[in-house]
Parts: C-alpha cells; structure tokens; sequence
C-alpha cells in the first residue's frame, strides 16, 4: 500500500517517520529498515532527529532512490554490476575515454571542433562532466527519446540532438549491454500492471528485492521512472512517502518558467508571492504525484498545521505559505511588516570555507612560494 504523508513541517514528517519505524522494529528487530533519503545532508539531519527522538537508532538503512531503483533492476537481472555504470561519477569517466578516441563521422563535427580548437585537456576533463549530467538528466525525464536513439530512428531534431545521439549509442557500446533506459523499460515491462497503458491493466508477479516496508522522506526530485517503480513496489509492500510542502492547498498548478511567473506576481490573486517565485520544481512533481498515472496513493495523512500565531514575522510568513495567500493587513500588523528576532539570516559557510573556493588563486601563491594564509585573495573573501 501506498502511505502518503504531507505536511509543513519536516520534523512532523520525521516524528511520523520515527513511529513507523518503531511499529516495523516491534514486529520484527532483526529485518534492517530501508529508508530512501535523496542528500547526505537531509540524511545526516533525518538520523539525529530520529536518535534524539527515539533515543537509539540502529539498524535503519539509508539509501539513495536512484541506487534502491538499480537495486530492484539488479534483484531482477542478478548478472549487473553492484554500482551502476551509469551514474554520473562513472559515466563521466566513460565520456572522457570517449571524447579521446577518434571523432569520426560527420554527427559528432561539432565535438571535433570544439575539442580540438587549443588542444587543452581541461576542455574535454569539463565537457565530459557536462554531458554526464545531461545524460543523467535525459534517463530520468526522457526516457523514451533515449531508447529512440538507441534504435537508431530517424527524429527531426536539432543539429545539437544528431551529436548528442551518436554519443549515446558510441556511449552505450562502451559500457557494454544495455543502458538503464531500456532495463527500466523492460522491468516496467515486466512488473507494471498499467504497462504501457493505465486504463488496462493486467495481472503480473511481484518484483524481486521488494522489503515489507519502504519508507521514503523527502524525495520531491525523484524522476517520474523511479516514482513509477515506487508505485509499482507499493502493489507488494508497504510504503510510506513522507513529502514536505509549504502549503495545504494544490501546488501542480504553478508557474514553471520565469515569465509565467512574472504574470502571476502581477495577478492580485495569485496567491503567496514566494511560492510563485520559488515553486517550479515542486509544482512538476506535485502534479506528478497527483495525477495518478504513476502511483495511486491508497492513504493520504497531512499533518500541516492547524493554527499558526501570527504575532511574529516569521508566524506570519509561514501562515501566508501555509494558505497560499498573499501577505495582508491584518490585526497583527500591516502587509509590509517590521522585522523582528523570529526571522533572522546567517552565513552558512565558515571563513575557511570561503578560503576554499579561491583555490585557484591560492594555487597561484604556492607556485610563487608565498603562504596561502598571505593569499590576498583568500584575505579580501
């Protein structure tokens, strides 16, 4: 079953985690609880708040959704490698031994071009870091466009997309066998009941590799294969996605691009201004996730807040999100408030830190046999 918890605060969201687990330990202390968690640093904020609520935390698993995903397709295809090669720490390798061989053909001129133009080896070393994100990028949200590569179908696409795509089955023949595209089209293939059509649907076997329990916190960015994935193990097991939003009300519809928001800044109803502005990303995948076509939550629990004061800026500033409105005068104050202690803005990177991004210039000092602690530029920062 799929468990969807929704709410403003991530430390309710974290504390309904902490049941949850507690319940999953009860029955059955010896089975690891697998939790997906998209960043280190969420994950490293998740574990205290967990240890300080629950007292001990042990035996919890954290993994990355992109990992647990290559987990399920190698549970089903036991002959893949334990990593997969298409990450992007390891697909950028790939590309660089790629882009030394020789270019040849008339798609991949523009690659010549611009690799051979100085000579410089830190030209290919950054391209390759590029294309590896870009990659990364069209297996989670194109799919489809990749497997039409990897074909070799004929598309109208631009001159950028002709290079793109030789590179991509030169890439995939590198790697050997076949990409992570086509494996999450054939384990969709193979396990999805709605596959390739939602309004039919069709008995198939449980996935291999599925836990009883799945707990996933605060993965708004996953691609839509992966939430597909999820939705298919939630047929088998149990699961709870704990998402965090900034308000109550429905989010799919706002602006995703710089001029649709532009227009709703401008509407006296457009709602919280912030929200406009900063909303674009979790607008994708709210609409995703409420349209149904990739998962069918079988239980929606919110626990946003039911009053918020208003008697500090910061009171007001989250009641507005909570709403989705926009500020107002009101008996705590006018629209435009007067700033108080409640809300406050501190540097998040320590001195040395700031030292660190003038690597270059510190560089430039040691080569010269000056101190980097004497580096002008790390005094000015």
């Amino acid at each position: 079953m799929f468990h969807l918890y929704t709410a403003n605060d991530a430390a309710k969201l974290a504390d309904a985690l902490g049941d949850r687990l507690r319940v999953q330990a009860r029955s059955n202390p010896l089975v690891p609880a697998r939790v997906l968690v998209p960043q280190m640093g969420l994950r490293r904020w998740v574990q205290m708040h967990l240890a300080e609520r629950l007292g001990v935390l042990a035996n919890v698993e954290f993994v990355e959704p992109a990992r647990f995903a290559w987990q399920l397709l190698r549970a089903a295809q036991p002959e893949l490698p334990s990593r997969s090669p298409f990450e992007p720490d390891v697909l950028r390798w790939h590309l660089h031994a790629l882009l030394g061989e020789p270019l040849e053909g008339d798609a991949l001129a523009p690659l010549r071009d611009y690799l051979g133009r100085d000579g410089d080896p830190l030209r290919r070393f950054a391209l390759a870091k590029e294309l590896a994100q870009v990659y990364e990028r069209l297996q989670g949200y194109r799919r489809e466009k990749l497997l039409r590569w990897e074909r070799g179908a004929e598309f109208s696409g631009s001159f950028t997309e002709s290079w793109q795509a030789e590179l991509w089955r030169r890439l995939v023949r590198r790697v050997g066998g076949a990409s992570r595209a086509s494996r999450v089209d054939a384990w969709l293939r193979a396990f999805d009941p709605a596959w390739p059509d939602a309004a039919t649907s069709v008995d198939k076997p449980a996935p291999p590799g599925l836990p009883a329990h799945l707990h996933a916190f605060a993965c708004a960015n996953i691609s839509p294969d992966v939430l597909r994935m999820l939705g298919v193990a939630a047929l088998h097991c149990e699961l709870d996605f704990h998402l965090p939003l900034p308000s109550r009300e429905y989010l799919g519809d706002t602006p995703q691009t710089r001029k649709a928001v532009r227009e709703r800044l401008q509407d006296k109803d457009g709602g919280n201004p912030l929200i406009a502005s900063l909303g674009g990303a979790a607008a994708e995948f709210v609409e995703l996730l409420y349209g149904y076509e990739h998962v069918q939550p079988d239980e929606e629990i919110d626990r946003f807040d039911e009053c918020i004061d208003r008697g500090s800026l910061l009171g007001r500033v989250r009641d507005d999100l909570l709403e989705h409105r926009a500020p107002v005068d009101d008996a705590h104050g006018p629209r435009v408030a007067l700033p108080d202690a409640s809300l406050q803005f501190h540097p998040a990177i320590r001195r040395c830190a700031k030292c660190r991004r003038c690597t270059t210039g510190c560089w430039r000092c040691s080569r010269t046999r000056v101190s980097t602690r004497r580096c002008s530029r790390a005094r000015s920062r």
